[in-house]
């Protein structure tokens, strides 16, 4: 990997190729064993969150609106129209026309034509969202500033509030189906929920760190992972994250 390189975001869209995203970005085809540079367009932004829909389909989000598209594995990136200049800071889709993306003056932006257009949804609060994670075709969560939570059931068009029991400010979300979810924050803050969201129970992490990003490959593993490089586990499903 690139020491001069800033990464803060990955995907793999299988088991083999993957992609990591910040300062620079770089694709590897062997599970990482190797990494190369991608050609990105000029300037590059730094980027916050990638998503890929497939081998070949992929996004990236940036600051002051920035969405990229590459239709051909990342050998080329194209700037898409978003609507904002407010930051971008989480994407995700739930197949490979409908998109949602986080964004930092609170609203969230959707597309059903694989990024053509994107319109702005407001969610009802100005606090800036960090991550989203859509688990199912209209049923999604965004997390962000101050313990919010919020949930849709109708693909964005209506946003609820829910109480997450905390004021940290959340930086991540990942729900493995419509029920089962973790959300990731500051001070090694991690929540977890099985109703939904109905109730978000604080878990101890074992870490003051700040948690960034959580992710699961499958309904029982998982991985969190945070500054001063944080990694931690579970192997069933987030009821817990073993020290």
């Amino acid at each position: 990997m690139a020491g001069s390189s800033i990464f803060n975001t990955i995907f793999f869209p299988d088991p083999n190729e993957g992609f990591v995203a910040g300062s620079s970005i770089m694709v590897t085809q062997n599970a990482g064993n190797n990494w190369a540079f991608q050609t990105p367009p000029s300037p590059w932004p730094f980027i916050t969150s990638i998503w890929f829909t497939g081998s070949n389909t992929g996004y990236a989000v940036g600051g002051n609106g920035v969405i990229l598209q590459t239709v051909n594995g990342g050998n080329n990136w194209g700037y898409q129209g978003s609507s904002t200049e407010s930051g971008l800071n989480a994407v995700c889709f739930t197949d490979a026309n409908t998109g949602y993306i986080a964004s930092m003056s609170g609203t969230v932006l959707r597309t059903t034509n694989a990024g053509n257009t994107w319109k702005e949804q407001y969610t009802g609060t100005v606090n800036y969202l960090f991550g989203i994670s859509f688990p199912v075709n209209d049923t999604g969560y965004v997390v962000g500033l101050s313990g919010t939570i919020l949930k849709t059931t109708n693909g964005g068009i209506d946003w609820q509030s829910q109480t997450s029991g905390t004021t940290e400010t959340l930086s991540s979300v990942f729900f493995t189906d419509s029920r089962h979810g973790c959300a990731v924050g500051i001070n090694g803050t991690i929540l977890h929920t099985s109703d939904g969201g109905i109730h978000w129970e604080k878990q101890a992490s074992g870490t003051t760190n700040w948690l960034l990003g959580v992710f699961f490959i499958d309904a029982s593993t998982g991985y969190v992972v945070g500054e001063k490089g944080t990694i931690l586990k579970t192997i069933n499903g987030g009821a817990a994250i073993p020290q």
